[in-house]
């Protein structure tokens, strides 16, 4: 096991991290994972996190990486025979979320607003 201070990484570096995140994602059109990249490189997710943090170009790359996978996972819905394991990734991964509209309606609303029940009631009495 390895002691020692922790390795610090240069800008550029980083930033050359950054170049070749995106041209993984280019050259390997069936991965849709950035952990994928993260194994290639020996390292992990938090570490993207990080250089994000500490440099802009990788950061741009990198959400140019996700905006690939994302793409990719969401073809699958469309495309793949079970979209289900795609339709997680997208929720864990990418934050989509499903969204259920309720519609709760009220007498008055169901009659047709305030002024339809009042020129009913007007009609009942005249």
């Amino acid at each position: 096991m390895k002691t020692g201070r922790p390795r610090k990484f240069t800008q550029k570096f980083i930033s050359e991290m950054g170049d070749e995140l995106v041209k993984f994602f280019e050259e390997n059109t069936d991965e849709c994972f950035i952990t994928a990249f993260c194994v290639k490189i020996g390292t992990y997710k938090q570490k993207m996190s990080e250089w994000a943090a500490q440099n802009e170009h990788f950061s741009e790359q990198l959400k140019k990486a996700k905006t690939i996978c994302e793409d990719r996972i969401a073809k699958l819905v469309v495309t793949g025979r079970n979209p289900a394991g795609a339709i997680f990734a997208l929720k864990v991964q990418h934050d989509w979320k499903e969204i259920i509209h309720t519609e709760n309606k009220t007498e008055v609303e169901a009659a047709g607003g305030l002024a339809a029940m009042i020129a009913e009631a007007a009609k009942k009495e005249g």
